[in-house]
């Protein structure tokens, strides 16, 4: 509770707008550090006039709502810090004296009124430049201007304003009405700086006003929309946007994220999340059918490395899942997944562990032996001899084998290219579809 006293009062010091539930926790993990094969290290250099009575600190609001202390080896003033992360991520960050007092960013270093400084890091270890505390570095960061544009027909917009939301970090602008239902606005993000926002009508914080972004170019949820712009290089101008609307192809593929909180007691206030990254989203679940498995469907990129994990509570009070090590991430801890060129239902994990529920009945659905396996297993359907499809996944989701069939009963699978651990093998079948856990053993 102390943790979330002191953030507390950092975001209001900053006065961070708290503005919707569904996209802000006080304390999000945003760890997007996805392998410490591929993490570099990034060092963090600031100045100070006078050695400070304690700290200095640096804060990281998406990695991990990082604070850390910097150090001053050399004795010459020029506090640093370093850390692995991975190539490409976006940080923001800013510096603090205190717990109380942090650094006022120039504006030249800053996007907008957020005020932290930005960088998004290189392919190999980097050293940023040593900046004076509150001032500008020696060589400013490059911004691009970018104009976006959205159409509403109608008067609905006129009289409160269209505005855009940026939502990593919170930005609000307005639009400007430059006829015939169009409304444009120009940002100045940082060169390449991605961007996840979407449209609002009747003014800042109105979000019944915020547009309904379809599926296919939704990289939020339905209740928590997000367009994405993946950033220029230099000055640029978007297509027109109609509200509410897509433009252009889209290829992203959707991922159910399911989890089994059976034996778990959700109060009637409570709800449960998943806290997916890259994006720091946390879009709640629902158990429509009320059989203790909670599930939402979100769109990523294929190719995408998805980090995510479960929690339930209020907005007060929450906990989140801790993911044992034999299906979690070396080094983030959470669950992982690399999104494929095919839609994916993941494994519906009980919370917390690496378990999964049968899709049916566990007893009636079909048998798999030898279990544990090494080179080669049997899967035996005693009851339903039409087999559509078999996939086996690892734990985190991935795909490693698919194979189709027709009008079969036992089927024999090939093990030898896989490396031991856990799979499941996702049956389809004309009477349902089943799941069972498998341990291959070289």
């Amino acid at each position: 509770m102390y943790v979330i006293f002191k953030l507390h009062k950092l975001f209001v010091k900053l006065n961070l707008p708290i503005m919707r539930k569904k996209y802000f926790l006080f304390i999000a993990v945003f760890l997007l550090s996805f392998s410490m094969a591929r993490a570099v290290e990034v060092t963090f250099q600031v100045q100070m006039d006078a050695a400070p009575a304690e700290g200095p600190y640096i804060w990281i609001p998406n990695y991990g709502d990082l604070w850390e202390t910097l150090t001053d080896d050399n004795a010459d003033l020029i506090y640093t810090y370093t850390v692995d992360v991975e190539p490409g991520t976006q940080l923001w960050y800013s510096y603090w004296v205190t717990w109380d007092e942090g650094e006022e960013v120039p504006a030249e270093s800053r996007f907008h009124d957020a005020n932290f400084r930005f960088i998004i890091v290189p392919d190999a270890a980097y050293t940023i430049p040593v900046v004076g505390y509150g001032q500008n570095p020696a060589v400013l960061p490059t911004k691009v201007n970018v104009t976006f544009k959205v159409e509403l027909q109608g008067d609905s917009a006129v009289t409160n304003g269209m505005w855009m939301v940026n939502k990593n970090p919170w930005q609000w602008e307005e639009l400007t009405h430059v006829g015939n239902g169009i409304f444009e606005k120009a940002w100045q993000p940082f060169t390449d700086q991605m961007m996840y926002y979407t449209f609002v009508y009747g003014g800042q914080d109105n979000w019944e006003g915020e547009e309904s972004v379809p599926e296919e170019c939704n990289f939020g949820s339905p209740d928590a929309p997000e367009r994405r712009f993946d950033g220029a290089s230099g000055d640029s101008t978007m297509p027109v946007i109609p509200f509410g609307e897509c433009v252009g192809p889209s290829n992203l593929m959707s991922v159910t994220y399911r989890v089994n909180m059976a034996g778990i007691t959700i109060g009637a206030d409570e709800v449960v999340w998943a806290h997916i990254n890259p994006g720091d989203l946390w879009p709640e679940m629902s158990d429509d059918d009320a059989d203790g498995i909670y599930e939402v469907q979100m769109n990523h990129t294929p190719g995408d490395e998805i980090f995510y994990f479960y929690a339930y509570g209020t907005w007060d009070i929450w906990d989140e899942e801790v993911v044992p090590a034999q299906c979690a991430d070396e080094t983030t801890g959470h669950r992982y997944l690399m999104v494929g060129e095919e839609p994916i239902v993941l494994p519906d994990y009980f919370y917390g562990t690496c378990d999964i529920t049968a899709i049916g009945e566990l007893d009636k659905s079909f048998s798999i032996y030898p279990n544990p396996a090494s080179d080669r297993v049997t899967i035996e359907f005693p009851e339903y001899n039409n087999v559509i499809s078999i996939r086996m996944m690892d734990v985190n989701g991935r795909i490693v084998q698919t194979h189709d069939y027709k009008n079969t009963s036992m089927v024999s699978l090939q093990l030898n290219d896989l490396p031991q651990g856990i799979y499941f093998l996702q049956a389809f079948t004309d009477k349902g579809n089943f799941t069972k856990k498998i341990l291959i053993e070289q």
